[in-house]
């Protein structure tokens, strides 16, 4: 491919949890980056960052999605217990 396709509008990135991750960042670099020319608005939906944002993580994208109009979403997980205890001795202040 020779050039890259001019994209107007920005497009919003929602990075989710754990191997889907991976799988998700190399198809954002071999599919989005390398073919088209758009800014990406990207927020952190990883359940680490939704705790330890209080949720303000969730607002955000919402923000973003009604403020861009058009996103993609990467799995995200659902924390059991004892991943929310993990997190939760990981940061206990919160």
């Amino acid at each position: 491919m020779t050039g890259r396709i001019q994209v107007a509008k920005p497009l919003v990135i929602l990075h989710g949890d754990e191997m889907a991750q991976i799988a998700f960042e190399r198809i954002i670099e071999q599919f989005v980056k390398a073919r088209l020319d758009i800014e990406l608005v990207e927020v952190d939906l990883t359940a680490e960052n939704r705790l330890v944002t209080n949720g303000q993580a969730v607002r955000d994208a919402i923000e973003a999605l009604k403020q861009h109009g058009v996103g993609i979403k990467n799995a995200g997980m659902t924390v059991n217990r004892q991943q929310l205890d993990e997190l939760l001795a990981k940061y206990p202040d919160i």
